[in-house]
């Protein structure tokens, strides 16, 4: 779960903990077997594209934003 939200902020284990907990009810819903193959894919994707889970993905979507709008 700190993997999911971030490991180095302070909200990152309840983020993770609440989206892990959503994408399991979600994912069990849609398929009941395979609902871990598809948190584990949630897993690697986070780790390859949002470095720091998805609370230093998302600063990282928004310094990006604000710095290409302060450059216009």
């Amino acid at each position: 779960m700190l993997v999911l939200g971030s490991s180095g902020r302070l909200y990152g284990a309840l983020v993770g903990a609440f989206v892990f907990m959503v994408a399991q009810g979600i994912l069990s819903g849609i398929n009941p077997a395979y609902w871990q193959f598809w948190i584990g894919l949630l897993l690697m994707l986070l780790v390859l594209f949002a470095r720091g889970g998805m609370l230093g993905g998302a600063d990282a979507a928004l310094k990006g934003l604000l710095n290409k709008e302060s450059k216009q």
